[in-house]
């Protein structure tokens, strides 16, 4: 390891790549041998003073102390969390050992590349332009980065909290939402924050869009309940009309919707038979009093003879037809020129 014209190409390849910022070699004595930056903790053991609270000291001081213990293994990594240092800079440093023919060789260290993760962090994800998004170290601080991956801002929550799921910043109230988790047994998270007032506006235009929607879905089913209404009752209402006149005697009525193939079609047929029928037992009457246009002329309609078709037994239509029976009662009493009334005539069946 101390052959540094050989390591150093090897490294600078892999901290091209952008993943790592620096990497260190320390011996199985717990010497730090080699940094690719030849930062403060080159050439320091791992317990020097000097070097205590880096972040690779504090990674490398986690694996010797397993190393010491006996616990340690291949394939266990070590890490130190986020650390910030007293001039803002924000690191994260993994340790792992190396082992050859199952001897202890001794351990590497890899820095995390901070620019690299804060520009991850920094990306706006579209939820407000207020948003911000704070990096939970070790200590549990937030800590805020700028795009160079150094922290312009450190809080603790405690200091700013503001009530439930709020913290207070630069005077104004933000509310957050949280994840932390662990890695190897080193806690870590993140914390992501937007102004009160923005989320405020937002659920109000979020209400106010759910209003006009649903009232934009309303308008059809009112139009299509309008549509049925008019369809349906409005001939039903004239044709009620119709056979009110007709039981008060005045057959000149027009009798409409005869032409229609659903139910109200049926039932206009139905009236106008009723009418021709009553027309034709008026009619001697009127002659003797010399009034021969009182009563509609009956004659071989289409309606009747539809109606004919589609009975082939007919009977008096005020016989089934409850409403007629109740209306023909109002008719005036037959004099005694009036043909007898018809044995059925008023019967409930």
């Amino acid at each position: 390891m101390n052959n540094h014209k050989v390591v150093q190409p090897i490294y600078k390849e892999m901290i091209d790549q952008g993943l790592f910022s620096d990497a260190a070699l320390a011996n199985p004595e717990g010497f730090i041998a080699y940094t690719y930056k030849k930062g403060p903790e080159f050439a320091h053991h791992v317990d020097a003073p000097e070097i205590q609270g880096h972040p690779t000291q504090i990674a490398f001081g986690k694996l010797f102390e397993a190393s010491r213990n006996e616990t340690l293994a291949a394939g266990q990594i070590y890490s130190s969390g986020f650390v910030v240092d007293s001039e803002g800079k924000v690191s994260l440093a993994l340790a792992a050992p190396v082992f050859y023919l199952d001897r202890f060789f001794g351990a590497i260290a890899l820095s995390a590349d901070m620019e690299r993760l804060a520009a991850m962090l920094n990306e706006p994800t579209g939820l407000g332009e207020s948003e911000q998004i704070f990096l939970v170290d070790a200590a549990g601080e937030l800590v805020h980065l700028d795009a160079s991956g150094r922290a312009n801002a450190v809080h603790k929550l405690e200091d700013i909290a503001a009530g439930n799921r709020l913290i207070a910043l630069d005077g104004n109230d933000f509310r957050y939402a949280e994840a932390r988790n662990t890695f190897e047994n080193t806690p870590y998270g993140v914390v992501d924050a937007i102004r009160q007032t923005e989320l405020s506006a937002a659920a109000n235009r979020i209400t106010y869009g759910a209003i006009v929607s649903g009232f934009l879905c309303l308008i059809p089913i009112v139009g299509l309940i309008w549509w049925i209404t008019r369809r349906m009752f409005a001939p039903m209402e004239r044709l009620s009309d119709a056979a009110r006149k007709i039981a008060d005697g005045d057959l000149e009525v027009t009798v409409e919707a005869t032409d229609r193939q659903d139910e109200i079609g049926r039932m206009a047929r139905c009236i106008e038979v009723f009418q021709e029928k009553l027309g034709r037992a008026r009619t001697p009457r009127c002659r003797a009093q010399g009034r021969p246009r009182c009563a509609r002329k009956s004659g071989n309609s289409r309606s009747t003879r539809s109606l004919r078709r589609s009975a082939p037994n007919p009977r008096p239509f005020w016989s089934w037809w409850r409403p007629i029976s109740r209306v023909s009662r109002k008719c005036p009493p037959h004099s005694t020129s009036d043909p007898p009334p018809h044995p059925n005539r008023g019967r409930r069946r």
